[in-house]
């Protein structure tokens, strides 16, 4: 004697996915939020260290309050499709269908686009950031042009699929929803691709400049895939081909997605919060360096870290009216009409003042 309800085998496949997608989207809700927290709690230590420190903080706090309600409002939809209207005619699927538009599916889907759009944005400041300082800059237009039409054709599908008796799979909403997830993943892949590329042709520069062992905190594996955010672009494709599709496999893809699309850009904040995130400062010479101050840290080491590992590292700069101060003391270089080189250990902080 069978218990099975009186739907087709279709239907009960699309429950089963729904059922599976939210049990792995509270998953990783749950590596999201470890991650939000250890992130936050460096931000916050070392946030005299951490440039933008501020910044990144809310950024990431914004992000788990997103995560968090389409989380919350995953729950509550769950609630009301297997207990509140269980009996609903055609099923959960009929019923989540035909009732997309009341307020708890469009929480999900507005948090779920404003991640993309926090994320994908970011996506697009670290590749401007990667080729700011070369003469290939016009390079990081390209994602930012593919971000303007990503970011209107998520609100436009997210009205269309509101309307009564519509969703996400309807027609119209469908075509907008192709495009828009067809851009996102398409900025993903290549603004991945462009931070790769950037990084595999400063990797002899930064071996050079600091070391094989200092540099591999920015050229190894590792810092490739976690810069480049290729998780989220991977994950995205895999999407894109499920929902174009129409599969049921996207059931399961998009509630990971979603926390996902939060995890990529953390890892990456993690690692500035770290100090080992790329910046402008570290592709040109390895240094941080502002208006009339060059300071030289090392790039793998942390707050509390040692100065026991040294290696000596020259740095050619003007001489002319330079003061070098150390943490072993202070000199005045004499004038020059010549670049002076000055070799100095690593770690160990180095302010080398400029009077123009």
């Amino acid at each position: 004697m069978s218990y099975a309800p009186d739907e087709s085998p279709a239907d009960l496949l699309l429950e089963r996915s729904n059922f599976i997608g939210g049990f792995l989207g509270n998953m990783a809700y749950g590596v999201h939020g470890t991650l939000y927290f250890v992130c936050a709690y460096l931000l916050i230590r070392r946030r005299r260290k951490v440039q933008m420190g501020f910044f990144w903080l809310v950024y990431i706090t914004l992000l788990f309050a997103l995560a968090t309600i389409y989380v919350a409002c995953g729950i509550k939809l769950s609630e009301m499709l297997w207990i509140d209207d269980r009996n609903y005619p055609g099923g959960p699927v009929q019923y989540q269908n035909q009732l997309f538009s009341n307020y708890v599916q469009l929480l999900i889907s507005s948090s779920y686009n404003f991640m993309t759009f926090m994320a994908d944005g970011l996506l697009v400041y670290r590749c401007y950031l990667m080729y700011s300082g070369s003469g290939a800059r016009w390079i990081a237009v390209l994602p930012f042009l593919l971000y303007l039409p990503s970011t209107a054709t998520s609100i436009i599908m997210l009205y269309q699929a509101s309307r009564p008796q519509s969703n996400v799979w309807a027609q119209t909403a469908a075509n907008y929803g192709i495009i828009f997830w067809s851009l996102s993943s398409t900025l993903n892949v290549l603004a991945s691709i462009l931070i790769v590329g950037r990084i595999y042709f400063l990797k002899k520069q930064l071996n050079d400049t600091l070391g094989p062992d200092h540099a591999k905190a920015y050229t190894s594996a590792s810092a490739m895939f976690l810069e480049s955010a290729a998780l989220y672009s991977i994950t995205s494709i895999i999407f894109v081909g499920t929902y174009a599709r129409n599969n049921w496999f996207q059931n399961i893809i998009v509630p990971v997605l979603g926390q996902i699309t939060c995890i990529a850009p953390l890892l990456i904040i993690l690692r500035v919060a770290y100090g080992r995130a790329y910046t402008f400062k570290t592709m040109l010479t390895s240094t941080r360096i502002d208006w009339g101050t060059m300071s030289t840290l090392d790039p793998s080491s942390t707050e509390d870290s040692p100065n026991d590992a040294r290696r000596l590292a020259p740095v050619t700069i003007p001489a002319s009216g330079l003061h070098l101060r150390s943490n072993a003391g202070s000199a005045t270089l004499a004038d020059s009409t010549k670049d002076t080189t000055v070799t100095f250990p690593i770690p160990s902080t180095i302010d080398l003042e400029y009077n123009q």
